[in-house]
């Protein structure tokens, strides 16, 4: 007879600290947060943004740069700005849409979803 032998529970992933990641994010992009401000990011400005390094030569790697934008992205902070109607803004610090009802559903299941796992 074979013993199941249970997997352990996956650790959940380190972030880094949120004024880490703005500041690494505002070296590069200072338009985005202006003095450290968080704002709803447009949805895909981390293919911009890398679409800018690979340009520019600007000295973040593709995995520092998800690691910042995974890190804001995930921060209560950051979740609470994803109001509808709040405008939305590119790595230049320009309005390019909105928060839609969608984005609004979307932010409640991953906070839901969030509180669920750190019980």
């Amino acid at each position: 007879m074979k013993v199941k032998i249970p997997t352990p529970p996956i650790p959940p992933k380190k972030r880094l600290p949120l004024d880490e990641a703005i500041s690494q994010i505002t070296t590069f992009w200072p338009s985005l947060f202006p003095e450290n401000q968080l704002r709803p990011m447009k949805i895909g400005i981390q293919q911009d943004m890398w679409q800018e390094v690979k340009e520019k030569g600007f000295t973040i790697s593709r995995r520092r740069l998800r690691a910042c934008l995974g890190s804001i992205g995930y921060h209560a902070d950051y979740r609470a700005l994803i109001q509808l109607g709040a405008f939305r803004y590119d790595k230049d610090g320009q309005i390019v849409g909105e928060v839609t009802q969608a984005d609004v559903e979307d932010n409640l299941q991953r906070l839901a979803r969030r509180n669920k796992e750190n019980i």
